[in-house]
């Protein structure tokens, strides 16, 4: 037989989108499910009750005071009947084949017990329709979503994406509750931290970008992603580098470009003491000339284009590995009249034709494509250099002045 899975749905006056999750996890081409909806206290004059019930025996209901999506994800694993555990939100879609695929890649990698986690897509909603914004797909290399620890370092983790055995909560726990908006990635570092994923290289999930989603209402959510990566930098040791499959300091590098990209500063600070411990690989400078020559092309200056989190992370990345950035641009005219780690902003139209601009923001496509009709063409996203980037050795020496120097 089949095993059993259970997909649990935590809901909160979700009548906008419960009805399209429901939909999804009935529409599954595996058959051998149960849906468990949990109703966390909903006030919403009793629409998403009312939905729920609408379902009838295809679905499992039960309600409960509000406590937060921890506590009702953890009435759902007390109360689920299958082996399985797969969280879908409820203003999230699974695509038909999202368990199927699952379980047939669990039987091909021959462990049953190991987590699965599978590509995803963010969308929003614009004029009532579904605009896809970024899939988590083909970012990096293949092995870094192979790796527990690598997979959480890089966010490349929706919960709603992934399905694995039940006996992980007999041994690490259930969700802490006491963790409102970051209970997920605090479990699933504690759980895929030492673990090799089965990785699913398809969108099978897709997690929804509204204004009333938790990370939008509540204020306390950058707080406490920021706790959360603080916490992740201090439990960072040298186990989690063998995880990895890289050396430690390589994993501290690759840690501290990413909690910088988010403005998480503290955990950055961090991890740079732990950095400050250890000797610099050999290897480095060879790496950082690899690297060099890589960036800067046929050009020899290079600016950065936005400078926003990302932009101010990459300028410290590059700077870290002894390269330096002539100067910087943004849209924000008023932005290019400040001076940023030493580096002065420019007007676009100031900057030369043939210098290699390096587009710091997030799905820079339409920006790209704006630069290129300006007479711009030697440019090249963040994202396509910034696992290079984060693997290329820090220099210490430069480390030690920057940190110093509180940058």
């Amino acid at each position: 037989m089949e095993p059993k899975v259970s997909i649990i749905i935590p809901v909160y006056n979700g009548s906008n989108y419960l009805r399209e999750a429901i939909d999804s996890a009935l529409n599954q081409t595996y058959n051998n499910i149960e849906i468990i909806v949990i109703n966390d206290g909903s006030n919403d004059e009793g629409s998403t009750r009312e939905i729920a019930l609408s379902y009838g025996e295809r679905i499992r209901y039960f309600e409960k005071e509000n406590g937060g999506v921890a506590s009702a994800l953890n009435l759902g694993i007390k109360l689920m009947n299958g082996e399985y555990f797969s969280w879908l939100s409820h203003d999230d879609i699974y695509l038909p084949q999202k368990i199927e695929k699952e379980i047939q890649e669990l039987k091909r990698a021959g462990d049953m017990y190991s987590p699965v986690n599978c590509g995803w897509t963010i969308f929003s909603m614009t004029d009532g329709s579904c605009i896809d914004k970024l899939s988590s797909t083909g970012i990096y290399d293949y092995s870094y979503y192979e790796s527990g620890i690598l997979s959480v370092l890089m966010g490349l983790i929706d919960g709603c994406a992934l399905l694995f055995h039940k006996s992980l909560f007999d041994k690490y726990g259930l969700f802490d509750e006491k963790l409102l908006t970051s209970q997920d990635y605090a479990k699933w570092f504690e759980m895929f931290r030492d673990k090799k994923i089965v990785y699913i290289d398809e969108t099978l999930a897709k997690y929804r970008v509204h204004v009333n989603q938790t990370s939008a209402l509540d204020s306390d959510f950058m707080k406490n992603s920021e706790d959360l990566h603080e916490w992740i930098a201090t439990k960072l040791n040298e186990a989690d580098s063998l995880s990895a499959g890289m050396d430690y300091y390589t994993l501290l590098g690759v840690a501290m470009v990413r909690f910088s990209n988010f403005g998480f500063r503290n955990a950055a600070n961090i991890v740079a003491k732990k950095l400050c411990k250890l000797d610099e690989p050999e290897y480095g400078s060879v790496k950082r000339s690899e690297l060099k020559n890589c960036i800067l092309g046929e050009s020899d200056t290079i600016y950065i284009y936005c400078m926003g989190n990302r932009g101010k992370s990459l300028l410290n990345a590059l700077a870290l590995r002894g390269i330096t950035v002539t100067g910087f641009s943004d849209g924000n005219e008023e932005k290019c009249k400040q001076t940023i780690g030493g580096v002065k902003g420019r007007l676009l139209s100031d900057i030369p034709k043939e210098s290699r601009l390096i587009v710091s923001k997030e799905n820079p496509g339409s920006v790209i494509d704006s630069l290129k009709t300006k007479g711009y063409t030697n440019i090249i996203a963040f994202e396509d250099i910034e696992q290079m980037v984060m693997e290329t050795t820090i220099d210490k020496s430069e480390l030690i002045k920057l940190y110093a120097a509180g940058e």
